[in-house]
């Protein structure tokens, strides 16, 4: 265990006994040169949360996992299926279970052909996949829900043979084995894209996908299975002049689908996030999400917490991932997950543990090192947010230059304490460096670190994560050292 990873859990911004964001934690042990991870996925139960993502590698790629133990991230493993033969493994999707049992469905290649296959998690390993779809034809972007009883249902998009463009389908499992595949949408005319399922408490399931044809359709549809049968197709969205692309639906403990979606006029050069609730009239419209109107807003992702709050993440054009509640009847403030540095974060995902705790992950790295990218979670109190917002005077930490190759400033807030520590710890977790704003090397109103150890040696060109503490607030911020 290393010692780094126990610290990311304690450097909290905290006002009283709660805590709000973990900022900064890496979830992946094993940082290398030319090692990528890349899309991280999380999944949450009462007791239960898991990350899987993908990792390239020049010793072997593949997809790996892992899962707090309460304290820590668990030391990453590689999914590994015991007498699969299958190729390619890619798209992966995650769900968990009320049990606390993880559920995987991605594509996999047999045959020249893209197949969906299905495995979940027996105490100790992962079961044989299950090879589900089996007819000469290409499959992409499943997804996976469970309903309350555990039951998976899992939805991708399929090419039409006959009209050339791909539809919307569907499969799910009895004590019997896999059903027969069902057609959501099947017309091979239009292009039927990127599908997201849930459950609801009745144990129906809801798909919501994208539909476009040509720049003046382009919208949301859904579909929900009543008995046997897929209902109608039906818009969730109806625009002449919009794009509507990559929606994603989840549902609460109520019942009530929440959906959201990335929109943009054809004339703008922004994306905004929409989103919309189900109600017994059909889906209404519940507002922008992202604020942001200045920036892409992209690839919305939605969990629903034990009070039956919605909470979305994305990440915009200035690499940076954000989240957003709704909140007394409307969509709150963009909270920025991610710090304002020179790293780039992006393709974040969400989900929500039994105690309400919000979980996101994303990848992140630098610009110039585009291999060599980890994967990142923060998570975050509801209970703690009204406090956090409403804080007088809240430490904050702004490193510059980074990256640096010489010395780091950080400024300091007025009004804080006089007595602003700094720590400096490297990537194996180890403090290398410690200072205070009464010192020689700071003052009232900034912080210096020279790039020097305690030793007063030259530190080597890297990540480092620094430390400021005030009293009760702690947080912490990623420097890159280069030369």
């Amino acid at each position: 265990m290393r010692v780094w990873m126990v610290y990311s859990i304690l450097l909290f911004v905290t006002l009283s006994a709660t805590y709000a964001y973990i900022e900064e934690g890496l979830v992946n042990y094993d940082q290398g040169s030319f090692m990528g991870n890349l899309s991280p996925l999380v999944a949450a139960s009462d007791s239960e949360v898991w990350v899987i993502w993908y990792r390239y590698s020049p010793e072997g790629s593949g997809w790996w996992f892992t899962r707090w133990d309460g304290d820590v991230w668990e030391h990453e493993q590689k999914v590994i299926f015991n007498g699969y033969s299958g190729l390619g493994i890619s798209q992966m999707k995650i769900a968990m279970d009320d049990m606390g049992r993880p559920h995987l469905a991605w594509t996999g290649s047999i045959e020249g052909y893209s197949q969906i296959f299905y495995s979940t998690w027996d105490s100790s390993s992962w079961t044989q996949p299950e090879q589900v779809t089996f007819d000469q034809n290409d499959r992409h972007h499943p997804d996976i829900a469970l309903t309350p009883e555990g039951v998976p249902w899992i939805v991708w998009s399929q090419l039409n043979q006959q009209g050339g463009k791909p539809d919307i389908w569907s499969v799910t499992k009895s004590q019997s084995g896999w059903h027969d595949p069902q057609a959501v949408e099947q017309d091979g005319e239009i292009t039927d894209w990127y599908p997201s399922v849930a459950c609801d408490s009745a144990n129906k399931p809801y798909v919501i996908w994208q539909r476009h044809d040509s720049p003046e359709f382009q919208d949301i549809c859904y579909s929900i299975r009543e008995g046997s049968e897929w209902g109608p197709v039906s818009y969730l969205t109806s625009t002449d002049d919009e794009y509507e692309q990559f929606p994603r639906i989840a549902i609460g403990s109520d019942g009530i689908p929440w959906a959201v979606w990335q929109t943009s006029l054809f004339s703008e050069a922004t994306r905004r996030i929409l989103s919309a609730r189900w109600t017994v009239l059909g889906w209404e419209n519940t507002g922008q999400v992202s604020k942001l109107d200045t920036m892409l807003n992209l690839a919305p992702r939605i969990c629903i917490d034990i009070n039956n709050y919605p909470w979305v993440t994305w990440w915009s054009s200035s690499s940076d991932v954000y989240l957003c509640g709704f909140e007394e009847g409307e969509w709150g403030e963009n909270r920025q997950v991610t710090n304002p540095d020179s790293l780039v974060d992006f393709i974040p995902d969400i989900a929500t543990d039994g105690e309400g705790i919000v979980w996101i992950v994303w990848e992140g790295g630098q610009f110039y090192e585009g291999s060599d990218n980890d994967i990142f979670y923060g998570r975050l109190d509801p209970t703690a947010v009204q406090d956090l917002v409403s804080k007088e005077y809240q430490l904050v930490c702004n490193p510059f230059p980074n990256p640096s190759s010489s010395v780091v400033t950080f400024p300091l807030e007025s009004g804080l304490s006089d007595n602003v520590q700094l720590r400096i710890y490297d990537i194996g977790g180890h403090l290398i460096r410690k200072m205070h704003s009464n010192s020689a090397n700071g003052s009232n109103d900034y912080l210096i670190w020279d790039g020097l150890d305690h030793k007063r040696m030259r530190v080597s060109p890297g990540n480092y994560l620094c430390a400021l503490s005030s009293g009760d607030q702690r947080v912490v911020r990623r420097v890159v050292v280069n030369r």
